[in-house]
């Protein structure tokens, strides 16, 4: 299975941090970086992994929580499939998901999350 890691998300520094953790579980990573000298542009990751999917996420769930420099949570892409995106904890504006500080309701950008906050001072 092919499985794909987004990491567009992670501060630059932490991509290799994140990656020199892995190498430990993947050996092929400490192979790709070892042959690679700069980061694909997109920092999207393609690994291939024998098991299932939701073994693969175990295993870098397992990286992130046990290296203490790295405070990012790991989500399920819904968009991609078999696809991990690394985001820092409690920011989902970094997702394109504003959501109203009243109400909770959810705007795509953060110019229509202003317009509708405003709204709430005429209640």
């Amino acid at each position: 299975m092919r499985v794909r890691v987004d990491l567009s998300y992670v501060d630059y520094n932490d991509v290799f941090q994140f990656l020199e953790s892995l190498k430990h579980e993947f050996p092929e990573v400490g192979e790709y970086l070892n042959r690679q000298k700069n980061l694909p542009e997109n920092l999207v990751f393609y690994f291939d992994f024998n098991d299932s999917f939701s073994e693969f996420e175990k295993h870098v769930r397992k990286t992130v929580d046990s290296d203490k420099n790295l405070h990012y949570d790991v989500a399920v892409d819904s968009k991609e499939d078999n696809t991990l995106t690394l985001l820092k904890p409690d920011d989902l504006e970094q997702l394109g998901i504003f959501i109203c500080e009243f109400c909770g309701a959810v705007s795509s950008s953060e110019e229509e999350k202003y317009i509708h906050e405003r709204a709430h001072y005429f209640f």
